[in-house]
């Protein structure tokens, strides 16, 4: 209760026996009054006692109750704490996470262009071995016709020394070619 006098307080156990009555010729026996009063006095200071026992307790808990709401109102904060920090991890992770899937498309994507720059020198090399290749097997079959012709043509035996000249300059300028 708050600052108010308990009720039990009101009236004291004192003044229960000290009350005292007015005598009348037909009234009541004054032992009587007096034995029950004393009855009532001693029941009404168990009453105050008691009273004063659960006003304490009313306090008790009130305080109690007090400190649950601080308690209460502490973790409120505290969630409020969590849930803003928790944002923020949240929002700092998603930022990184997107600096990050940035990085690695831009890493991927410059992986890509140096494989295709790689494979697009790879297929001019192939190209050009394959002109080359096929440079050299003209010039090959052009030479082993020519050659084949002079061995058909007896008459141009008694040359064939100017033809074997002609041959090594063909296989000469043909390793050039090569290298």
């Amino acid at each position: 209760m708050e600052n108010h006098q308990s009720l039990s307080e009101q009236l004291t156990p004192v003044e229960i026996k000290n009350k005292e009555f007015h005598k009348t010729l037909w009234g009541y026996s004054p032992k009587d009054v007096v034995f029950y009063l004393d009855q009532i006095a001693r029941h009404w200071e168990l009453v105050q006692k008691e009273e004063r026992t659960l006003l304490k307790k009313i306090s008790d808990l009130n305080n109690e109750v007090h400190q649950w709401e601080n308690k209460e109102e502490q973790i409120t904060l505290t969630l409020e704490q969590a849930k803003a920090e928790a944002k923020k991890i949240r929002d700092k992770a998603t930022e990184e996470a997107t600096r990050f899937l940035q990085g690695v498309k831009e890493r991927s994507e410059e992986i890509r262009r140096n494989t295709e720059e790689w494979l697009e020198k790879i297929i001019d090399e192939v190209e050009r071995t394959q002109s080359k290749k096929k440079t050299f097997l003209n010039a090959l079959k052009s030479t082993l016709d020519q050659h084949y012709s002079l061995l058909e043509d007896e008459a141009s035996l008694p040359n064939f020394e100017s033809h074997l000249a002609q041959l090594k300059q063909s296989v000469s300028h043909l390793s050039h070619m090569e290298q």
